[in-house]
């Protein structure tokens, strides 16, 4: 395909025809859709398992949502699905509690100085989510859910790099903005027909491999509703 856009531009007019426009070559265009459509695949997933967990834990929210729910647009559900503010802080905070990647690594090309800190070129740089999400100094009754906190009418400016899903800078997760929709409209719909209930622990232990695995079965009982 990319090849075909390649020789025939004028015959196109897609994404693919732009990147290849400004200059991307068929490695870069591959790498970043292979990111969208398999990385992207596993990450969401998780996500929205860790959120009906959550829900399923926390019946108040979980009601509160399927009243928002319940009054969606049924002849455009998915544009009004995705402006729910409430959807919004949900995921927001099933992301701080349960982040799909574990920790983010960075290396130096050069020698810096980093807030005192002298770092080597090379040396290999460990941000972790899931230990700045949950750090008592930026967040009250941090192992808590609580999507409240995300409301933009108490919230103040958090500090940088107290909450980075989805990493942070130039190599941030090109997926963020498709996953928040495609976990938006899931969460949404299966809201819409079914009431989740979570027989798991109320904290999850999870393995920290390329991403935050549970480590055992998350057990969700799913009540049809009327």
């Amino acid at each position: 395909m990319i090849t075909r856009q390649k020789n025939q531009p004028e015959n196109y007019d897609s994404l693919i025809t732009d990147l290849v426009d400004n200059g991307w070559d068929r490695s870069e265009i591959r790498d970043e859709v292979v990111t969208l459509l398999l990385a992207g695949h596993e990450t969401t997933a998780l996500m929205l398992a860790y959120t009906v967990h959550l829900l399923g834990k926390n019946p108040v929210v979980r009601d509160q949502i399927i009243s928002t729910t319940d009054k969606t647009d049924i002849k455009n559900p998915a544009k009004s699905l995705r402006q729910s503010t409430l959807l919004d802080r949900v995921l927001k905070e099933s992301l701080r509690l349960y982040p799909p990647a574990y920790a983010i690594f960075r290396q130096p090309t050069e020698d810096v100085m980093l807030n005192g800190y002298e770092i080597s070129e090379g040396t290999i740089l460990c941000l972790s989510q899931w230990v700045t999400h949950r750090d008592h100094r930026l967040y009250d009754s941090p192992y808590e859910f609580r999507p409240n906190r995300w409301n933009s009418d108490s919230l103040t400016p958090p500090p940088t790099g107290m909450y980075f899903p989805f990493a942070a800078g130039p190599r941030r997760c090109i997926g963020e903005r498709l996953a928040l929709i495609e976990g938006k409209v899931v969460l949404g719909k299966i809201l819409q027909n079914f009431t989740p209930e979570s027989f798991a622990e109320d904290t999850l232990e999870v393995i920290p491999s390329l991403s935050t695995q549970p480590k055992d079965p998350i057990k969700i009982k799913l009540k049809q509703r009327n």
